[in-house]
């Protein structure tokens, strides 16, 4: 079967019509965030940290990166709905049934947990960066002044922060396949987030440290995916 056909076949067989509803509720979320997080130094003016939240790349930053904490959690339910429930139960009879090569089946699948979550967390950016940009052309909140850099530096860092939420997903969906739990997945997902959003405050979305965690999480999620064609392909009913 043509792959571009059975992607599309795997979209429409599996509902994803609550993720876009997530997705507008967390683009509004974040929205927000980003707003208070600008007019900090308008409630108090004698916060300590003031400077910070006059800067465009601390709020712009730090938005991003509850952004991508919360991209994470969304992928991996995507995986747990379209990879890790698939492979349980009676499930897995019903798609073996299928006259359709089994490590084809799990890379598409692979193929959408990316996408969707790249997809989504890239509308939700652009929308909400966009607005803040031109509601600060006309009615400036932070000191600070909007360039042509710090335009890219967003759109590099979204890309980046979307692709690296994606690969968190196929890797919480792993740890789920292998434990066959749903549950799994998620309390993983977690747990990673934690830790790459951690990282990601430290340096606070440095153009090359950021690139080098999406490298790594990158590498692991090839190895991660080679992994899952393999077991899949091990499955006996």
């Amino acid at each position: 079967m043509n792959i571009v056909r059975l992607l599309f076949l795997e979209v429409k067989r599996k509902s994803l019509r609550p993720y876009y509803i997530t997705i507008l509720v967390s683009t509004f979320c974040s929205l927000g965030f980003l707003y208070l997080m600008a007019c900090i130094p308008k409630i108090d003016p004698y916060d300590s940290d003031i400077e910070m939240f006059n800067s465009y790349h601390f709020v712009i930053g730090l938005t991003m990166i509850v952004m991508m904490g919360i991209y994470i959690i969304i992928s991996a339910i995507i995986a747990a709905k379209v990879l890790v429930d698939e492979y349980t139960g009676k499930k897995v009879i019903l798609l073996f049934s299928y006259p359709i090569c089994r490590k084809q089946i799990i890379s598409v699948k692979i193929f959408i947990i990316i996408m969707s979550t790249f997809l989504g967390m890239m509308f939700s950016g652009v929308c909400i960066f966009t607005l803040f940009i031109l509601t600060e052309c006309i009615y400036p909140i932070c000191i600070d002044s909007i360039t042509v850099e710090l335009i890219i530096k967003i759109i590099i860092n979204l890309v980046n922060c979307a692709l690296i939420s994606g690969c968190c997903g196929v890797i919480s969906g792993w740890i789920g396949f292998k434990y066959k739990s749903i549950i799994g997945t998620i309390i993983s997902s977690c747990i990673i987030m934690i830790a790459v959003c951690q990282i990601s405050a430290i340096i606070l979305l440095s153009k090359t440290t950021t690139f080098l965690l999406l490298m790594v999480l990158g590498i692991v999620m090839l190895l991660v995916s080679v992994s899952l064609r393999n077991q899949v392909e091990k499955i006996e009913l």
